[in-house]
């Protein structure tokens, strides 16, 4: 028997070893293979999104005016000065991304590049011999850049404008020249270049064809290796993995096994087991041991040790905390390391925000537009990037002019929101001086971006574009937001305490107080709160309110009066609009949670009922029935409840949830106990007759 045992372990080493070292080994080059394709789709997607903002880049060139005049007059050399400085400004922040734009008319061999114009033969028989001529796109590779032609007709146009892209192979390429294993090649007009020089290029080919393509003339693509030495090294390595595992598993189960079967054995012979009956003798033994065996292996969750494993500080999340002011910190090693290499007195933070921080729909645009942001600056060296929250980033620049980020910034959002769909605001700081000034200076972006509203057409913002004696006076977005609060929920008094607050601020400031900017900005307060009102009362006319009279006004005196009446005018709105049928509307409320209340409805089924919005009906159900709908119907079902078990004590608990429309049990038990501090059952108890 235990010879027989031997070989059964034997064969099960056999045979497991095999499946494991089969499927690890199947499992690792799988990985790896995934791995690769991964890695090399991120790089395309990279690539492809540099190549979108260089057309993008393009087309709003052509919409400049400076340009456009450059179409029809070429030989004005005052306009192809400014035309100059337009492709610099445009090229400065295009060059950290690989590639720069030049200009040139085919009236004329003069070509406006970013460092200045000049009259290039070599780039001129390139562009303009026989074969281009009847083409309106094409490229070259020359002086390890790749040149792009293109001629505005290719744009449906007839103007006489070319363009020329020179492409950095090493910059626009750079996460493909990253790669030491794969090979990275682009086909510019039939000919093929190599972008890098992968160590290992023998052993098994498998070839991923990733394309990333500029109207046909640039065509990349990337074939990794898994060399035979790779495969064997898997394979040695899932071998010796396995055997070392399983054989000491095996031998400590042959090494238990033998030791209790040699104890039994002894047990058995003082307990006067005879080998005359070997088989029954060693039947007894055998399974004791398996008895024995069984109780281990019951017992072996209750030894397994936990292990606590200490999370180690993120360093991003250290900045992150020090520029919030949740943190202090004496040592600033912690932070960053791209942090510290750019720490001087001349840094500057730009706060990126959404410009609709409620939109839902920006919101989730954000998530995406935010990875794509730090890409963009993980390479810059003198810039650090930190999340903020779901609706903002914090940019960190080291010696950057102010020019130079009004203008990068103007073109980057605007891009964006063409291209992305998203509508951001940046507030650019002061210099910060020192880095305890830090929180400070972030905390001066967010009170800039408070007047963004006041600004609209502007997407980049700095304090001395918002100082009160430009503007006169402004009033943060809370204040509004307290405004509208009060107003939509109908309280007058509220409102015109706030309208007072406010014009005693104004009062405060002993300061000639701009009227026409004052009534702009109220305009554009009650504006935004009308459109809210319309959006709560969907089923009613709100157009009568007019509010184009506060543009009129000429003294803050007259212009505060007709504000109280404004508000006045709007509460009296809504009440004739909240009395209108009120009766009715109960009537119809009451009859229908009776009718529904068995089934799980909620409060946008009851919107439906009444043919009313969702915002609507929230606000009319709390005012006709005293309480809003999630508490009044909890209470009615538990009412319901309270009589069902009076009146029938055999209910069973699964029972009455169901019929009250809970869903489950175990909700009604929590509801119940919520409102009447016990169970049901000790409810019961406590009241039955």
């Amino acid at each position: 028997m235990k010879k027989k045992f031997r070989h059964i372990l034997i064969i099960s080493f056999i045979v497991m070893s095999i499946v494991f070292i089969a499927i690890n080994f199947t499992k690792e080059r799988n990985s790896f293979i995934s791995r690769k394709e991964t890695i090399a789709q991120e790089v395309v997607n990279n690539i492809n999104l540099k190549l979108e903002l260089l057309l993008m880049s393009i087309t709003n060139l052509k919409t400049n005016e400076l340009v456009q005049a450059f179409n029809y007059n070429p030989d004005d050399y005052y306009n192809i000065s400014q035309v100059l400085e337009v492709i610099k400004n445009k090229n400065n922040l295009n060059s950290k991304l690989g590639y720069k734009i030049s200009l040139g008319n085919i009236k004329t061999d003069l070509i406006i590049a970013n460092n200045g114009t000049y009259h290039n033969k070599k780039i001129q028989e390139f562009i303009l011999d026989e074969f281009t001529k009847k083409r309106s796109i094409r490229s070259k590779f020359y002086n390890n850049n790749i040149y792009i032609y293109i001629k505005d007709n290719f744009y449906n146009s007839t103007n006489n404008l070319y363009w020329i892209i020179e492409i950095d192979k090493n910059l626009f390429f750079k996460e493909a020249l990253k790669s030491n294993y794969d090979k990275w090649t682009i086909t510019v007009e039939n000919n093929e270049i190599l972008l890098n020089t992968p160590i290992d290029n023998e052993g098994l080919l498998s070839k991923l064809s990733k394309k990333v393509t500029f109207e046909t003339l640039l065509d990349l693509k990337t074939s990794f290796y898994i060399s035979y030495q790779f495969l064997i090294a898997i394979f040695l390595k899932e071998v010796f993995t396995t055997l070392f595992f399983l054989g000491i598993l095996f031998l400590g189960i042959d090494y238990l096994i033998n030791s209790l079967y040699n104890q039994i054995k002894e047990i058995a012979k003082k307990l006067s087991f005879t080998s005359n009956n070997s088989e029954n003798e060693e039947g007894n033994e055998i399974s004791f041991i398996n008895k024995t065996l069984d109780s281990i292996y019951n017992e072996k969750d209750s030894l397994i040790d936990k292990i606590n494993t200490l999370s180690i500080s993120d360093r991003r999340k250290n900045l992150r905390d020090f520029i919030l002011g949740i943190r202090e910190f004496k040592d600033y090693s912690n932070m960053t390391k791209k942090f510290l290499k750019i720490l001087n007195p001349n840094l500057k933070i730009v706060l990126l925000e959404i410009y609709d921080g409620d939109s839902k729909e920006d919101v989730e645009n954000f998530k995406i537009v935010r990875d794509y942001i730090k890409e963009s600056f993980a390479d810059t060296d003198n810039c650090e990037y930190i999340n903020i929250d779901y609706k903002s980033i914090l940019l960190i620049f080291e010696d950057e002019k102010r020019e130079v980020l009004d203008e990068g910034f103007e073109y980057f959002l605007q891009n964006l929101k063409s291209g992305k769909n998203l509508n951001l605001v940046a507030a650019i700081s002061e210099e910060i001086e020192t880095i305890d000034n830090l929180p400070k200076r972030y905390i001066e972006c967010k009170k800039i971006l408070e007047s963004r509203y006041l600004f609209s057409n502007q997407r980049v913002l700095f304090k001395d574009k918002i100082q009160t004696d430009k503007v006169g006076f402004i009033y943060s977005i809370e204040t509004e937001a307290k405004l509208s609060s009060k107003l939509l929920n109908n309280n007058p008094v509220g409102a015109k305490r706030i309208i007072e607050e406010i014009f005693e601020e104004i009062d405060s400031l002993n300061s000639n107080v701009k009227i026409k900017e004052l009534a702009a900005l109220f305009h554009k307060t009650f504006s935004r709160i009308l459109i809210q009102l319309k959006e709560i009362e969907q089923n009613h006319e709100i157009s009568q309110i007019d509010i184009d009279f506060i543009l009129t006004e000429k003294t803050t005196t007259s212009l505060k009066e007709d504000l109280l009446n404004l508000i006045s005018e709007v509460s009296k709105y809504r009440k004739e609009i909240e009395n209108i049928d009120e009766e009715i509307i109960k009537e119809k409320i009451v009859n229908y949670i009776n009718e529904n209340y068995k089934i799980d409805f909620s409060l946008e089924n009851l919107a439906d009922h009444l043919g009313f919005s969702f915002k609507y009906t929230s606000v009319l159900f709390k005012k006709i029935m005293g309480d809003n709908f999630k508490n009044y119907i909890n209470l009615y079902r538990i009412d319901i409840a309270k009589k069902i078990m009076l009146n029938d004590e055999k209910v069973k608990i699964k029972d009455l949830a169901e019929i009250i429309g809970f869903n489950s049990s175990n909700t009604f038990i929590r509801v119940f106990k919520r409102y009447e501090g016990v169970s049901p059952n000790q409810w019961y108890l406590e009241n039955k007759r």
